[in-house]
């Protein structure tokens, strides 16, 4: 070897000014990674999304290697830039065969916590994008000044084993995470139904069973068709959109249910709109030739007031037009006339309107009190959520319990720890049953089934459990959010595009959930009105 290459065989001095620039960039991709990776990692542990969760431990993986490489990048060692760039290709793999996953994973992030997870991502896209720029500019630099590393076999050797045994440990761990996922949950599910099979007292059989449909009367049937440039495209995207409506409601009654739920969102009402009447009419035509007694619910997240958001008094004015006008156009056999009154503050109310339980009880009695105006047939509600930042709105039943307007109190399972947190509640601020009133079940099922890689056997174990649960607590009826799981084949993200429909007609029964829930239904109480 000569001298000239032999010099360039050495690592080149680092540039101080540069160096720091490579290093914060390289520290902080690493950092922000780890982070993304550990909220991926959240949101399937969360929603029952074990896919998430593997490429969450990728990320986690790929991000403490970039901050343990960051000496190896200030001196260009070639190596250095090998290893990253298999656990990064490793990662950019598991995000593409994994994306419906990832996107799901992150929408909900970006639903449940926007304040913190835009930020976080656009930082963490931005320091990827720039770091891996820089990190690729040095080392076409490295690759150019000629062989860096050791000749010998032996090193080489040496070099590949520790790369070997990296990418491996990278891979076991993005495959363990997802087992020990679906693990935990069904451990977690298994639990609860040894813990509440053959409750004393009523039976299983004993539980009204109802499903959640997917639409949101005032925005669902319209929304997909407000991109379309042409009367055609649009009237073809409504058609689209209610097809999928009444194949969910076809697999619903399909299945058994005995209650059907129906989101009132009311956005017409604040914005000219005027094929969403005519749709809506048409969607709850279906449902009342089904014969199956309605329940509305007034929704906390109208797509209208996404960005346009209503002080207190606005706000009381609109849901009260609201629930007047869907109490009077489709009357209910229920009507529950709040669902998480914590969540109208993040998602319907402006900032300045804070939170308060007195203020909630008046609006909420006026509301029961003019549903029963209307018809006095109609049992009115509320809805509930048990978990800890949702505590304060209990005080809400609280004060409402003896309201003899109020009939029955509902709340949503989603996670196996809400079980306890739900008896905990009731213990402290009163079961329905002491005032004579019911408790509902409103909305359950094995996380958010956002995504169709799932263990469908323990989605069917969660029903079967919560209806042990159910009559353990002496709840008179479940109802099942649904997420198009009912339809073989079907999801969450069929709803809209027109696959849903397309799935029913190919396959009209329901699925192993649908036929689950057949079953607890059929088992289940007749007249739940008597």
């Amino acid at each position: 070897m000569t001298a000239g290459a032999d010099e360039r065989s050495q690592p080149r001095p680092a540039q101080p000014g540069r160096s720091y620039v490579i290093a914060f960039w390289t520290v902080m991709t690493g950092l922000l990674t780890v982070g993304a990776g550990l909220a991926w990692i959240w949101v399937g542990i969360g929603y029952a999304n074990a896919t998430a969760s593997g490429t969450g431990a990728a990320a986690v993986a790929a991000g403490a290697w970039t901050v343990l490489a960051t000496r190896g990048v200030i001196l260009r060692r070639r190596r250095t830039y090998a290893g990253l760039g298999l656990v990064w290709t490793w990662l950019f793999l598991r995000i593409g065969l994994d994306l419906p996953a990832i996107a799901t994973g992150t929408a909900i992030m970006l639903f449940t916590a926007p304040a913190v997870c835009a930020p976080f991502g656009l930082a963490w896209a931005g320091s990827v994008a720039v770091g891996t720029l820089m990190v690729l500019v040095r080392a076409i630099g490295a690759m150019r000044s000629g062989p860096i590393e050791a000749a010998d076999r032996t090193a080489r050797g040496r070099l590949a084993l520790g790369f070997a045994w990296r990418i491996c440990l990278v891979m076991v761990l993005t495959a363990l995470v997802p087992w020990l996922v679906r693990w935990s949950r069904g451990t977690q599910i298994a639990r609860i139904a040894r813990e509440y099979s053959g409750p004393a007292g009523r039976g299983a059989g004993s539980v009204v069973w109802g499903a959640c449909s997917q639409l949101f009367l005032g925005y669902e049937l319209t929304q997909h068709g407000e991109s379309a440039r042409t009367d055609q495209e649009r009237r073809a995207a409504h058609g689209a959109a209610l097809a999928d409506a009444e194949a969910d409601l076809a697999s619903i009654v399909a299945a058994g249910a005995r209650l059907v739920r129906v989101g009132a969102s009311g956005d017409h009402l604040l914005v000219s709109n005027p094929d969403q009447e005519a749709l809506d009419d048409r969607y709850m035509d279906s449902v009342r030739r089904t014969g199956i007694p309605l329940v509305l619910v007034d929704t906390q997240h109208p797509r209208v007031l996404r960005e346009r958001k209503l002080d207190w008094p606005d706000f009381c004015a609109f849901q009260r037009r609201r629930i007047e006008y869907y109490q009077r156009r489709y009357r209910p056999r229920a009507y529950l006339v709040a669902c998480e009154p914590m969540s109208y503050h993040k998602f319907a109310l402006s900032r300045h309107a804070a939170f308060s339980e007195a203020a909630w009880t008046r609006q909420l009695a006026t509301m029961c009190r003019l549903v029963r105006s209307i018809d006095p047939t109609t049992r009115t509600g509320i809805c509930l959520l048990v978990s800890d930042d949702h505590e304060p709105e209990w005080q809400i039943w609280a004060r409402m319990k003896e309201l003899p307007e109020l009939d029955l109190l509902s709340v949503q399972i989603y996670q196996p720890d809400q079980f306890s947190r739900t008896r905990e509640r009731l213990r402290r601020h009163g079961h329905p049953r002491q005032v004579a009133k019911r408790l509902w079940i409103a909305e359950t099922y094995n996380g958010w089934a956002l995504t169709g890689d799932r263990l469908w056997e323990q989605d069917a174990a969660w029903l079967r459990a919560t209806g042990d649960y159910a009559a353990a607590i002496d709840a008179e009826a479940v109802l099942v959010w649904t997420f198009g799981t009912f339809v073989p084949g079907g999801s969450f993200w069929d709803v809209g595009s027109g696959r849903l429909g397309r799935r029913w007609q190919a396959a009209p029964h329901p699925s192993l959930i649908g036929r689950t829930f057949s079953e607890l239904a059929a088992a289940g109480a007749g007249d739940w009105s008597r």
